[in-house]
């Protein structure tokens, strides 16, 4: 004789199986069921450790000159990745140039999403004459080409690191300022802000309490996107010799040594070109993965 299921047990199931379901549809298991977005959080992971273990690691001194070893290949037994023109370890140089690469990108990053975020909330919060002249102020930085921008306000300002974070933040501060504005105007047209508006809410409490928390899953993808482009452009400043100034290793200053010798030590400018190029790709890939978590209309079965 079969048994029956009583009502109590079939109702657990069910709600056991809700809950299952529920689990696998959170930001964080759909984050880690895309294989990109760990890929490229686990190439992230590697490159900030060996850029923060750069002192300690048994590394060659990357300034140290030898012209008696200049341009040794790729698998040579005291340079694993070669030597550029100058007999500087390559190895060495790609490390302690991920730090300056990650440093400045991160930091520029903070300081576009500080002000572009402020922008943003304001002229998309209030609208009216605030939201015209703060959304004209990013049309004007928006007429100008990135790079072109940031070349001109290097070339502004000299040459050097700091100057070109300052440069690559202000021309990516119209990225945030846009696209916080427009997530803030999705926001205000929720019920909740009416019925905080009716229970006689401030307005500065209404943005700390009911706009910026919704703002945290937008402005994660945004940051994640825009560090890989940060590299790229304070690499392309360094490329022009507006950027890091020797002997300071960097990424983009290593490509533009080596393009001197690409044809006799093609090593030379490959191995900093590889390395902007998978950062770029990880910084991007965890970008898309974190897009593709967080919103709530990218998810499976609901395409």
């Amino acid at each position: 004789m079969s048994e029956i299921s009583s009502p109590t047990s079939a109702a657990n199931q069910v709600a056991g199986a809700y809950a299952g379901r529920r689990a696998a549809d959170m930001p964080l298991a759909r984050l880690v069921r895309n294989r990109m977005a760990m890929l490229g959080l686990a190439v992230i992971v590697v490159v900030t450790m060996l850029a923060l273990l750069a002192p300690v690691l048994p590394l060659a001194d990357p300034n140290a000159i030898n012209t008696s070893a200049r341009l040794k290949p790729p698998g040579s037994p005291d340079a694993v990745l070669g030597t550029d023109q100058l007999g500087r370890d390559i190895l060495s140089r790609l490390i302690w140039g991920a730090r300056v690469s990650l440093l400045v990108a991160v930091l520029a990053a903070g300081i576009a999403l500080s002000i572009g975020t402020l922008i943003g909330v304001l002229a998309g919060y209030f609208g009216g004459l605030i939201d015209n002249v703060f959304m004209r102020l990013i049309d004007v930085l928006l007429a100008f080409p990135y790079v072109l921008l940031a070349i001109a306000l290097v070339s502004a300002l000299g040459p050097g690191l700091i100057n070109a974070m300052i440069a690559i933040a202000i021309v990516n501060i119209s990225f945030y300022a846009r696209n916080v504005r427009s997530a803030v105007l999705s926001v205000m047209s929720m019920e909740y802000i009416d019925a905080a508006r009716a229970a006689g809410a401030s307005h500065l409490r209404i943005i700390a309490l009911d706009i910026l928390p919704n703002m945290i899953a937008p402005i994660m993808v945004l940051v994640s996107l825009n560090i890989g482009w940060m590299v790229t452009e304070t690499a392309g400043l360094s490329f022009v010799g507006l950027g890091a100034q020797p002997p300071t290793s960097d990424w983009g200053s290593m490509l533009a040594d080596g393009r001197r010798f690409i044809l006799v030590a093609p090593h030379a400018i490959m191995m900093p070109g590889i390395a902007i190029v998978l950062l770029v790709f990880a910084f991007n890939s965890l970008g898309d993965g974190l897009r593709d978590a967080l919103d709530p209309r990218l998810r499976e079965g609901g395409r």
